[in-house]
């Protein structure tokens, strides 16, 4: 009974194996036995908040996990480094176009074209860290060199792993003491005997400035309707001023359209009293010109008289001096013809308006 019973149990055991076997490669379509590509990271300080199984991204999209963390201490020189072993599955991140070069030499040619790893926080609450693949062609290629069994990646640093190195180096404990001591302060100058007896002063400060601000809001409030109701004001004086202006500008076109009615007959009468005087001042001029000539021979037919009567008149007699006088006063007045006869040549309209009028 028992050798039975070990029997149908070992044979229950036997096809459990298989079936579960079975299952893995029909469901799992033999990925679970597919080995991944290996490769190493090394960050510079802490990985806090890195664990094994957190997943490796790229541009997003999950491509593997990390496998393992480790310490390697170097007692020759005292250095600590922290080997970051990831894992990337063949079928989530596959580089063609290089079909003869294997993983790693796949793996050179994009850490060669900018690939880059670094550490990206996905948990602001929980602090967890991921590792993210991108491509960052203006950093350097740094590598540590210290494990040849895997390809290097190199790393890079983000503003997140940044900051986060930065809170993990800060002395929180020193912040807290610095305001736990500033607090007290704080309390022990408020509860002193001056802050008390301040008290009342700062409380009618504050009141006063309330009453102030109230007196302000309702001097801008006056000010406010004042301003209002002169601009009401202003516009409508700018409007009666706009029809003042509007009706005067209407009267003065009125005043030039009468005043060019009536000063074009003017001008026409003018124009033709200038043809008519014109047409007179020549035969005028050539009557003063014929005067002036007239005078002047009798002036030179006289003289040889008068040359001959001095013979027998003394010089000095009142005859002879009233003769003299006489020739002088026509050839003053032959000359003052003359002139005249040339001025009204050149300005024949002084005639009409008088010596010098034209100048005005």
């Amino acid at each position: 009974m028992k050798e039975t019973r070990k029997t149908l149990i070992g044979g229950f055991v036997v096809g459990a194996l298989t079936l579960g076997i079975a299952g893995i490669l029909v469901f799992g379509s033999g990925d679970v036995l597919k080995k991944g590509y290996q490769y190493v990271l090394f960050f510079e300080g802490s990985v806090k908040g890195l664990n094994v199984g957190a997943p490796v991204l790229f541009k997003g999209v999950p491509i593997g996990m990390v496998t393992d963390i480790s310490i390697k201490a170097n007692m020759t020189d005292g250095t600590i480094h922290i080997p970051v072993y990831i894992e990337i599955e063949p079928t989530r991140f596959e580089v063609v176009g290089h079909n003869d070069l294997g993983p790693a030499q796949s793996m050179q040619s994009l850490i060669d074209k900018g690939l880059r790893a670094s550490l990206e926080i996905q948990s602001i609450v929980t602090g967890k860290f991921i590792i993210h693949l991108d491509f960052h062609p203006d950093t350097p290629i740094r590598l540590q060199g210290k494990e040849k069994r895997y390809t290097e990646v190199p790393t890079i640093k983000t503003g997140l792993s940044k900051w986060s190195q930065k809170l993990d180096e800060m002395n929180f404990q020193e912040l807290v003491d610095r305001l736990t001591s500033m607090v007290a302060g704080v309390d022990a100058i408020i509860s002193s005997p001056e802050a008390q007896s301040l008290l009342p002063a700062v409380h009618q400060t504050v009141e006063d400035v309330r009453e102030f601000v109230n007196q302000a809001d309702n001097q801008v409030t006056q000010f406010g309707t004042d301003l209002r109701t002169l601009v009401r004001n202003v516009n409508t004086r700018t409007a009666a001023l706009e029809e003042r202006i509007g009706r005067t500008l209407a009267e003065f076109e009125a005043f030039a359209q009468n005043a060019n009615t009536r000063v074009d007959p003017l001008v026409k009468d003018f124009q033709q009293l200038a043809r008519n005087l014109d047409d007179q001042v020549e035969p005028l001029l050539e009557d003063i010109r014929g005067t002036a000539k007239s005078i002047q021979g009798g002036i030179e037919t006289a003289e040889p008289a008068l040359e001959n009567a001095s013979r027998f008149i003394a010089h000095d007699s009142p005859v002879v001096l009233e003769m003299m006088q006489t020739l002088k006063e026509l050839s003053a007045a032959a000359r003052s013809i003359r002139v005249w006869a040339e001025y009204l040549e050149r300005h024949p309209e002084a005639l009409l308006q008088g010596k010098g009028a034209y100048r005005r």
